[in-house]
């Protein structure tokens, strides 16, 4: 009989130091758990700044392609008054030379009436 109770009090005494042992784990899971999701919140807060930088640098982007669109038809403008300029200038330079041309004829009539 006292060998039975000191087994009994050896098996409860085994399964309290398990059951003691599970606790132990329990908590320590526990805490991990507490540890991993506090990690997952700082991530999750990280990659939601990590968007907003994203948009916001997409965004520059798109103001800066359609700043270059502008300056891109500021050039074609610029070549199109270019061109125009040029197309002016010799205008201006075959006027000279038909009025040259107009005053050598004259001056060749007039020649020719002295001559006379």
């Amino acid at each position: 009989r006292d060998e039975a109770q000191n087994q009994a009090a050896t098996a409860v005494h085994a399964l309290e130091t398990t059951a003691d042992n599970a606790l132990k784990m329990t908590v320590d899971h526990a805490a991990t758990i507490d540890v991993l999701t506090s990690a997952l919140s700082d991530a999750a807060t990280q990659l939601h700044d990590q968007v907003s930088e994203m948009r916001a640098i997409a965004a520059l982007v798109a103001e800066a392609a359609e700043e270059e669109k502008y300056v891109t038809e500021i050039m074609l403008k610029q070549h199109e008054i270019l061109t125009d300029l040029k197309q002016h200038e010799i205008l201006t330079d075959q006027v000279q030379i038909a009025k040259a041309e107009r005053a050598d004829a004259l001056r060749q009539v007039e020649l020719f009436k002295m001559k006379r």
